[in-house]
């Protein structure tokens, strides 16, 4: 189920005979997502919104829009935006449901080996789907599959064949070419399956990032799940790492800060080391009341799994860069300049030993002679401040004219943070 996606940039702009001058730049970075998965209610109470505006003071800034139809997604796309509380979230349309039923009146044929194929309700329904994102700024996304791994009831077999989701991959991609702006998401677990059965059903081209459910806090559990991702080359994969912000048995919190996120961070550093899966950010996966009786509590009538989540929140590391720095300080074309950065950790838990790498891009690119990057393996306490030296590549060789400078620290993703939003960091 669904998450967040994040990162912290640094721009400046500056002339090849002057010094740094101030702007602020485009960047080709995913939108920030901080997910709640739950069903919202029709009416929604005072004790609702009160809820849900801690939640989205704490961070979370995304909700799924989830039907049947596609009049029944865009009834509600308009119902949200219109809602004093709703409107404040950003939204991920859900066709989960749709893109299920559609596989299943179709199945086994839409999977037959070497013919597969999307029917053209389906086309349809994505062209509608892709359309309500391209015209909506709110759209962050379009979830597609829901644990398409696992066990079909209906078919006795295991999942979705890969096939038929890089087809439903590759026409909503060919209809809105945003990646970054709208993602395409799928949510896996890999509980029992085997090696046959995720090469059957995963592939690298069926979504953007993937909502990985961590809902066992058991270390061994975690372990097995990144040695799987490792063991079939999906661990490259973009990862948001979902909880789960329910409880079967009592109104008890799931302790997120104290058992999940030391197991999670365990767990990828006994298989990746000082790297890891590239993660997206984290979510909560909630049931709102009476709409999942098997499920007794949820964030929204237990207070305890609300302050969990909200605590667990506030309590990522959250890296951004301070300061970007230029050597020599005036410099003309054609001369080397090198370049390093300032690195800060502003959120409410130590970042653990691990790479920490800083991406320089001239224009918004890299530049002809290739990237210029730097980085460290190290920790990062609460309020803790280094300095990494982006001589990656060597030196940039100043260019005539005016240059837009960017440096995005953690590129390659491998921390798990808590806002990652863009910001900019602007120097004379």
């Amino acid at each position: 189920m669904p998450g967040n996606i994040v990162k912290k940039i640094i721009n400046s702009v500056f002339v090849t005979t002057a010094a740094f001058l101030p702007t602020q730049a485009q960047s080709a970075e995913p939108k920030e997502i901080n997910m709640l998965y739950a069903s919202i209610p029709k009416a929604i109470t005072q004790k609702y919104r009160e809820d849900l505006s801690s939640l989205r003071d704490a961070g979370i800034n995304t909700i799924a829009v989830k039907g049947y139809s596609i009049n029944e997604i865009q009834t509600k796309i308009v119902n949200f935006r219109s809602d004093p509380t709703l409107s404040r979230f950003e939204l991920i349309i859900d066709i989960s449901g749709i893109l299920h039923d559609t596989w299943s009146l179709r199945s086994p044929s839409v999977c037959a080996k070497g013919s597969e194929y999307l029917p053209d309700e389906t086309k349809d329904i994505l062209k509608s789907i892709t359309s309500l994102g391209l015209s909506n700024d709110t759209i962050s996304g379009y979830y597609t599959f829901d644990e398409p791994a696992i066990t079909i009831s209906q078919t006795g077999k295991k999942g979705i064949c890969k096939e038929f989701q890089e087809l439903i991959y590759k026409q909503i991609r060919s209809l809105d070419t945003n990646k970054e702006k709208r993602p395409v998401l799928v949510s896996n677990t890999f509980w029992s399956l085997s090696d046959d059965n995720i090469k059957e059903t995963m592939s690298t081209n069926i979504q953007d990032a993937t909502f990985l459910e961590i809902y066992d806090g058991d270390i061994r559990a975690l372990i097995d799940t990144f040695e799987k991702l490792k063991r079939n080359n999906l661990h490259k994969n973009k990862y948001i790492y979902t909880f789960p912000a329910y409880n079967t048995e009592a109104c008890a919190s799931p302790y997120f800060n104290e058992q999940f996120q030391p197991a999670l961070y365990q767990a990828i550093k006994s298989t990746f080391g000082n790297t890891s899966t590239p993660s997206l950010g984290v979510s909560y996966f909630a049931y709102w009341p009476e709409n999942k009786p098997d499920f007794k509590y949820s964030t929204d009538n237990c207070r305890e799994i609300a302050e969990s989540t909200i605590e667990h929140l506030k309590n990522l590391p959250d890296l951004i860069i301070t300061k970007l720095s230029n050597t020599p300080k005036d410099f003309l074309p054609g001369e080397p300049v090198e370049f390093s950065a300032e690195i800060k950790n502003i959120g409410g838990r130590e970042l653990p030993n691990q790479w920490i790498g800083v991406l320089l891009l001239i224009d918004g690119k890299c530049p002809a002679s290739g990237c210029m990057w730097g980085g460290t393996t190290s920790s990062l306490a609460i309020g803790e401040t280094k300095k990494i030296s982006i001589n990656g590549n060597g030196s940039w060789r100043a260019e005539a004219g005016t240059h837009k400078i960017t440096a995005l620290v953690d590129d390659q993703k491998y921390a798990v943070e808590a806002k990652k939003s863009i910001t900019l960091f602007q120097e004379k």
